[in-house]
């Protein structure tokens, strides 16, 4: 992770073992309560005089240099003798600190944040110093300064005040998110690259807050992110991170340091990818939000840099999907059939079959494709019907999405037919009716053959005069059920608009011939 001038180091994400058992800080809080002053003074009396001497030039003195050597000086202190810390509290040195950040001189100001990133290692400083004001101190600070050591200082307190179940709520009701999301819409150039970092550390860590406490429902948190344009701001930091890692590839450069980097790419591009899973669990309004061209635009190049075998790619995919349960989604995704079909269809040519991801890419282009003769076309064109077969063929419980969609794609545009039958989907349709999984789609089937024929005939004629074929029709029409007859005879009527179609149905005679059981039918 990025580290902060001056020795420091934020906490980021991946250092778990801090949350799972007591840090030091919380240690000496058992040992050294807050009213153990007496004590402490007596072991430390020198120690104390001179912090308080250090105070007491924050409280009165405007000097430059003075107050840069105090804050130094505290710091030093505060890093040799972490159990004085609590003392700040006692002595009223909180609020003067926080009143330096409105300082006009940059030197007062970050020696100011240094010694803040000092002291809230402390968890009960850390919690007053936010009852005290700090947030909106340092939020008012953030517009105004430019410097990057001073804004490095800034995202190690928002990353840590993220962080802490202590502190976090009163993050967010203070408009913290609004600060990390400037943070995430850094460039990557200027060396913005680490605050970038420290705010995507800084979201996860929320998150994980959310699930732990589960006070407030997170799809009010997910409004509140959207708000501040989270979302544009995060796709955009991944397509980053998704570059920065071919680059790292491309170079070949297997260095233990280069090894390093792309380790902390891949982590950052897991982390960017499971925020964007989760935000698309939101409600309808999240979700649109979601779905705007800043994002949609970038995930179509996302896409084209993600491994098809990576947790990256299903969790970007179960995105999606999630994305298509929207309504009012389903026009602006229509720009990912593409890339996406892209992604799957590499695995159908390696005749690969990953459950984890045809199963969302199959519901994900039943959403989008339904009832869409332009999203449809342009599926279409991109090997949409090679995915389908391939589908169909290795898994059972997928066939619910993949053949209704299949059999619209027949009365679908002129074009999208014609890819259909160059591609032998009328005798698709036909295998499709004997398959006993299938019983319940049967009409449906028939709909879409009758759809070819209706539309198709010079194409469709001759494959239907087959006797097997002729045989199989009437057999789907005898072992229908009752409810779905109209919809079967409406199929068969367009079926038998053909006089060589109808002269061959018409030729079977006896009970199993059509018209014996179409009389037994009705």
């Amino acid at each position: 992770g990025p580290s902060i001038p001056g020795g420091l180091k934020p906490a980021t994400v991946k250092h778990k073992a801090k949350e799972e058992k007591p840090n030091r800080a919380q240690q000496r809080k058992k040992n050294h309560p807050p009213d153990a002053n007496t004590s402490l003074s007596a072991s430390h009396g020198g120690l104390v005089i001179e912090m308080k001497e250090l105070l007491q030039v924050l409280k009165q003195t405007t000097d430059t240099d003075k107050l840069v050597n105090s804050c130094l000086r505290l710091t030093d202190l505060f890093s040799r003798h972490e159990e004085l810390q609590l003392q700040l509290v006692s002595n009223h040195g909180l609020l003067p600190l926080i009143g330096l950040l409105n300082h006009d001189s940059s030197a007062v100001v970050n020696s100011a944040l240094r010694l803040i990133s000092r002291i809230i290692e402390e968890p009960a400083v850390h919690v007053s110093l936010c009852l005290l004001g700090i947030i909106n101190a340092i939020a008012d600070l953030t517009p105004h300064t430019t410097q990057l050591l001073t804004r490095l200082y800034i995202a190690h307190f928002l990353q840590r005040t993220a962080e802490s179940p202590d502190t976090f709520q009163m993050f967010v009701a203070c408009g913290g998110l609004t600060l990390l999301a400037e943070l995430l819409a850094e460039s990557f150039d200027d060396n913005g690259r680490d605050l970038v970092v420290i705010a995507i550390d800084s979201i996860g860590a929320i998150m994980r807050n959310l699930r732990r406490q589960g006070i407030t429902p997170k799809n009010e948190y997910f409004q509140l992110f959207i708000r501040c344009d989270f979302v544009p701001h995060l796709t955009t930091a991944l397509l980053h991170f998704c570059k920065e890692k071919k680059e790292l590839i491309d170079a070949g450069n297997w260095t233990d340091s280069a090894e390093q980097s792309l380790f902390m790419v891949d982590s950052y591009i897991a982390e960017c990818c499971m925020l964007l899973r989760k935000f698309a669990l939101g409600d309808g309004e999240v979700r649109k939000a979601m779905c705007v061209p800043q994002v949609l635009d970038a995930m179509v190049q996302i896409l084209g840099f993600v491994d098809v075998h990576s947790r990256d790619a299903m969790s970007l995919l179960l995105m999606l999907r999630s994305l298509s349960l929207e309504s009012e989604c389903l026009k602006p995704l229509g720009v990912v059939i593409q890339p996406v079909l892209h992604l799957a269809l590499g695995l159908v040519r390696q005749g690969e079959f990953i459950k984890d991801v045809f199963t969302p890419v199959a519901t994900l282009l039943s959403h989008l494709c339904r009832l869409s003769r332009s999203r449809q076309e342009i599926a279409a064109r991109h090997g949409l019907l090679d995915l389908l077969s391939f589908v169909m063929a290795q898994d059972v419980a997928l066939k619910e999405f993949v053949v209704p969609l299949l059999c619209d794609l027949a009365s679908s545009a002129p074009v999208v037919r014609t890819i259909l039958l160059d591609n032998d989907g009328l005798n698709i349709y036909l295998n499709l009716l004997t398959d006993s999984t299938l019983v319940s789609c049967s009409h449906e089937i028939l709909a879409a053959v009758a759809s070819c024929m209706e539309n198709e005939r010079p194409r469709s004629e001759p494959i239907l005069l087959a006797p097997e074929r002729v045989f199989m029709i009437t057999t789907v029409i005898a072992t229908a059920p009752d409810h779905v007859m109209l919809r079967i005879l409406d199929s068969l009527h367009k079926i038998l608009g053909s006089p060589n179609v109808n002269h061959a149905f018409g030729s079977w005679r006896g009970s199993d011939g059509l018209v014996g059981v179409l009389t037994s039918k009705l």
